[in-house]
């Protein structure tokens, strides 16, 4: 398939040319594939989109060619693709507004910058004694085959990390005023057209004992007193980011559609309007406990599914059948992509929050015009 003369590592099993048809396109026109040699001057963005849209598109991740970028670089950019750049938004927002921001990092402590490993159970507490406010997102990407080791990772990530930084922060001499933890609708598991709300109880499911988990973890803030707020958080809409990663190059391309029968309900919600819950919920006091975080109108699939192809112009025309997508993408399939869950968020909005993006079509107008 390359050039006889490019220095690449041969893997078990390389991208067949039917497969770089639709990758070449993705590509910078600089470096548009790598038969020339191993692209170095490509934007890291864009070819770790490839490869992130060819690992959801079924596509195992080590057959992927992964000497595209350094294995860090790719790391680094998954991890912030997994939290749809919600911290980074986060983050932009705060210090936009005057506030000062410490970030965890498994890196050295510096400023604005604290060290902390979860696997280890270490975190410099000392650093934490004079913050008001504490935001937890932190947690491996649910992106990608669910190997009994990629579901380990899953859980440990938000198990012992949450564990730890309520541990930490429930023994401070100067305790935080407020603690808010991301978390997300796949608590309900798949529920088919039933409204769910914060009272429906949790599913059925990997996903729905993962956020149930992950919410109980934070019991030793609860109990130090500190005011916690979890957001189960719907499918992120952002123009790069979110569900938008692996959908848009596809949708690109004209090779969009609904999954399945399309019925499935898709609570959906833009990176806009999740950044402003996380700073709603930091500011009221009176905001406590779990809240949905999904736009009030959510669609079916295939009602998605249409509504992007017009924002992006192309064709939705291509079905993926269930099989396929089960085949593909196994127990994640069953979870996320043929999920339904019709989220009812009016218990944030009766508490104030008003969403800024309310409905489907003008919002992906906005987002891609």
């Amino acid at each position: 398939m390359f050039q006889k003369n490019c220095s690449r590592k041969k893997y078990p099993s390389d991208l067949t040319d039917e497969q770089w048809a639709i990758v070449e396109p993705l590509l910078p026109p600089a470096q548009s594939s790598p038969r020339g040699g191993r692209p170095r001057q490509v934007e890291m963005r864009e070819v770790l989109n490839t490869l992130f849209y060819l690992n959801r598109s079924g596509c195992p991740w080590d057959m992927l060619p992964h000497d595209l970028l350094p294995k860090s670089t790719v790391y680094d950019y998954f991890a912030q693709w997994r939290d749809d750049g919600t911290w980074a938004k986060l983050v932009k927002a705060l210090r936009e507004r005057g506030d000062e921001v410490l970030i965890l990092t498994r890196g050295e402590s510096g400023p604005g910058r604290v060290h902390w490993d979860p696997e280890s159970g270490i975190l410099q507490c000392p650093e934490l004694e004079d913050v008001d406010a504490v935001v937890h997102l932190a947690g491996e990407s649910i992106a990608g085959v669910w190997t009994s080791a990629k579901k380990r990772r899953i859980v440990d990530s938000r198990i012992k990390g949450t564990d730890l930084l309520a541990r930490s922060i429930g023994v401070l001499g100067k305790k935080p005023e407020v603690f808010v933890s991301s978390g997300a609708i796949g608590f309900y598991g798949s529920r088919g057209d039933e409204v769910l709300n914060e009272e429906s109880g949790h599913g059925h499911g990997f996903l729905a004992d993962l956020v149930e988990d992950w919410e109980n973890a934070a019991q030793p803030v609860r109990d130090a007193g500190i005011r916690t707020v979890n957001l189960r958080i719907g499918l992120v809409v952002a123009e790069d980011g979110g569900m938008m990663g692996p959908m848009k190059p596809l949708f690109k391309l004209g090779a969009g559609g609904k999954l399945a029968s399309g019925k499935q309900w898709w609570s959906w919600v833009t990176l806009h309007d999740v950044v402003r819950a996380f700073l709603f919920a930091l500011d009221n006091p009176e905001v406590s406990g779990r809240y949905n975080v999904a736009a009030p109108t959510p669609a079916t699939n295939a009602e998605f599914t249409k509504e992007l192809g017009k924002a992006l112009h192309r064709p939705t025309v291509l079905p993926a059948p269930k099989f396929a997508l089960k085949l593909a993408m196994r127990e994640m399939a069953d979870e996320m992509l043929l999920a339904s869950q019709r989220i009812d968020s009016s218990k944030i909005e009766k508490a104030g929050f008003e969403f800024d993006d309310v409905e489907l079509r003008p919002t992906l107008n906005e987002l891609f015009r």
